[in-house]
């Protein structure tokens, strides 16, 4: 009796040491070792990890007291220089990680310490279920920060392939903005969607200069090797007529010319783009050293993985690429899409109001520059922060820019700023270009040039605005034909052939806005 009430005391006293030891380790990574163990091990578990604790306490104070600091604090340029420096971020990952694994290891070895053997099967499976579930729960946190931040390396690898500072023109980042779209129905890359977002550096006030994917003989600058085969201008209406030299078929252009050029262009630079750049930076007269492409499938993923965005709907406009669409957003104020739907929103060109049904490319574009500046307004450090595994990985497989990654930091606070303040917005379409395939560029620089002034002036009253002349622009909002009543492509003057007319839905599209918030509401 005496042996059996001793081996069940024994076994009392070893479980509560199996739910005592793994709980002190827990709360004091090295103290059940101090107190049970390897006084050794002990002692420089707490010399490391205990400084550690005290970090991760502080920070998940901060998050749960005041979690608005918090993310300012994540989101500073400071912060952001070190999170885009790639050797930080691999000593960083490391820095956690290793921690991590450790403590949780303590909390099993305390487990250990607490003579397992000698408890009974019952405690035996419970401090050993407890201290397992503990432990592993470091381990996770582990894998999750190691993965996020390898995630980011590669991200920032992937998408962010510029080098050296960011540069500055004019005091303006200047940064071409495509939409492409590589179905598989198309030859070739097709960027259906050019703008060019044109920030002031100091303020962060923003322009949308859009660009029709359906104008034609756009200029080519000197150095571009597409410049010998049209020094004219991209114009081929009268040579291939069904395929005629337009915005968008750069891209593919420049890609067949390199394929029979192997020394056109540097390996390391995509021809498309370069070529896209180049004519649209010779077309408004702005020097843009920076693109960004994202792919129009995956712009879908980067949707969602923001959580959606909410727009406000003013006519019902169809899914699908026919004129009998498989289903219709329905007008709304505000209504919150997921990428599907955000995605057709941009991408459609078929509208309906009152039962009558329309559409076209410059409808299209007004669109686009809507859910721009519905991404701009609505996104903020949380969301990012909240969906950046999912962000990252839709970014990778369908965006690629020429952005530096030293740069992150500076566009970031230079995004904060623009978001306080309208975007104004300019559409080079009918009436103001009447003719899409035989532009007036001087008169586009001029619209360019007097716009950035008149912005400028803004925030620098002392800056006097370049002027306009009866061609120039007005800087309120300019209402023009409707979606439907202007065609997607427009016909040359050499075409014979007549174009059908299209009902016209009650809906407008604008040249131009100092506010687009006001056209998209």
């Amino acid at each position: 009796m005496r042996e059996a009430s001793a081996e069940l005391r024994s076994a009392g006293v070893s479980t509560r040491r199996g739910l005592a030891l793994p709980l002190m380790a827990l709360v004091l990574p090295g103290s059940a070792q101090l107190a049970a163990g390897s006084r050794r091990l002990g002692k420089w578990a707490m010399r490391l990890l205990i400084p550690f604790e005290v970090i991760v306490l502080v920070l998940l104070l901060l998050f749960l007291l005041n979690r608005s600091w918090l993310l300012s604090l994540g989101t500073s340029p400071f912060v952001l220089s070190i999170a885009t420096n790639m050797t930080w971020l691999t000593v960083i990952k490391w820095l956690i990680a290793v921690p991590l694994v450790c403590w949780g290891l303590l909390i099993l070895d305390a487990w250990r310490l607490a003579s397992p053997g000698k408890m009974t099967w019952p405690g035996r499976i419970i401090t050993g279920v407890i201290s397992l579930v503990l432990a592993f729960a470091f381990f996770w946190v582990s894998w999750f920060v190691f993965s996020t931040i390898s995630t980011t390396t590669k991200t920032v690898e992937t998408v962010f392939t510029g080098t050296g500072p960011l540069e500055v023109k004019a005091e303006r980042y200047n940064i071409l903005l495509i939409g492409a779209d590589a179905d598989a129905d198309r030859v070739g890359i097709r960027p259906d969607t050019t703008i060019v977002a044109s920030v002031a550096a100091d303020t962060g006030r923003t322009i949308l200069f859009s660009i029709p994917r359906n104008m034609q003989r756009l200029p080519f600058p000197k150095d571009s090797p597409l410049y010998k085969e049209y020094p004219d201008g991209f114009y081929c209406y009268d040579t291939r007529p069904t395929d005629p030299c337009m915005t968008n078929s750069i891209y593919t252009e420049a890609v067949n010319y390199a394929k029979k050029h192997k020394n056109a262009w540097p390996d390391d630079v995509d021809p498309g783009i370069e070529a896209t750049r180049g004519a649209i930076a010779e077309t408004l007269g702005l020097d843009i050293p920076y693109y960004a492409m994202v792919d129009i499938q995956g712009f879908e993923q980067l949707i969602d993985a923001l959580g959606g965005v909410y727009i406000t709907v003013n006519v019902e406009i169809g899914i699908g690429y026919s004129s009998k669409p498989s289903a219709w957003i329905k007008p709304g104020k505000n209504k919150h899409m997921n990428g599907y739907k955000a995605l057709w929103f941009a991408r459609s060109r078929t509208v309906r109001v009152n039962g009558e049904k329309g559409g076209s490319d410059y409808g299209r574009m007004e669109r686009q520059k809507c859910l721009l500046n519905a991404i701009a307004k609505q996104l903020d450090p949380a969301t990012v922060l909240a969906n950046f595994n999912a962000i990252a990985e839709a970014g990778q497989h369908n965006v690629k820019m020429n952005l530096p990654a030293e740069g992150i930091p500076q566009l970031l606070e230079t995004a904060q700023k623009a978001k306080e303040l309208p975007i104004e917005s300019v559409n080079f379409m009918p009436p103001l270009i009447p003719k899409t395939y035989d532009p007036d560029f001087k008169k586009i620089r001029k619209i360019v040039k007097d716009t950035i002034a008149k912005s400028e002036a803004i925030d620098h009253p002392t800056a006097t605005p370049t002027p306009t002349d009866s061609a120039g622009t007005a800087t309120v909002t300019e209402p023009v034909a409707s979606e439907a009543a202007t065609t997607a492509a427009e016909p040359s003057p050499t075409s014979t052939k007549k174009k059908k007319s299209t009902p016209s839905p009650s809906s407008s599209t604008v040249t131009q806005t100092d506010d687009l918030s006001k056209v998209c509401s």
